[in-house]
């Protein structure tokens, strides 16, 4: 019976090695990838974004306008962006120069499939821009000044931000 043994200990040790790759992966980063990230991520060419994630780029570098990635992805209505990018470690409250976070941008635009994946991603509610707006007043604001045809994107994203928004979250709680 002991013998078995050494051979799975033996198959143990090849698993070890795979862990010092991956920090050394994260820490070699193409400044070519980053810039084709940030130009994927603001033109919405989802391909060309997830070959830049695999090609090394900074998930979270901002562009010239101070925008990161996530930025984009929320601003634009991107969930499946956002997905790949949250899954390549970006932050999920990464904010531009003027304080703006990936859920603020989702909210005031109104995308209710991109509000519920930064939730469930853990993104904080709380946070305010640099004028003191959070992503609930954002929604709220533009509730009342969108057309009739949007409307109810923004009064879903308003009933997301107040508490109903991640599901998946809120039922494992108690």
């Amino acid at each position: 019976a002991p013998k078995p043994a050494t051979p799975s200990a033996v198959v143990a040790k090849p698993a070890s090695p795979a862990k010092p790759t991956s920090p050394a992966k994260a820490k070699t980063i193409s400044p070519k990838a980053t810039e084709d990230l940030q130009n994927a991520a603001e033109m919405g060419d989802h391909d060309a974004l997830m070959k830049a994630l695999a090609e090394g780029a900074d998930v979270d570098a901002p562009d010239a306008k101070t925008f990161a990635p996530m930025h984009w992805a929320a601003k634009c209505g991107r969930p499946e962006d956002l997905s790949a990018l949250l899954k390549a470690g970006a932050k999920v409250d990464v904010k531009n120069k003027a304080g703006v976070t990936p859920l603020i941008y989702a909210a005031s635009e109104g995308w209710d499939d991109c509000v519920p994946v930064l939730l469930e991603a853990g993104a904080d509610r709380a946070l305010t821009t640099a004028k003191g707006r959070t992503a609930l007043q954002a929604a709220e604001e533009k509730v009342g000044k969108v057309d009739a045809e949007e409307k109810p994107r923004f009064v879903k994203v308003v009933e997301q931000l107040k508490g109903g928004a991640a599901p998946t979250a809120k039922p494992m709680s108690p």
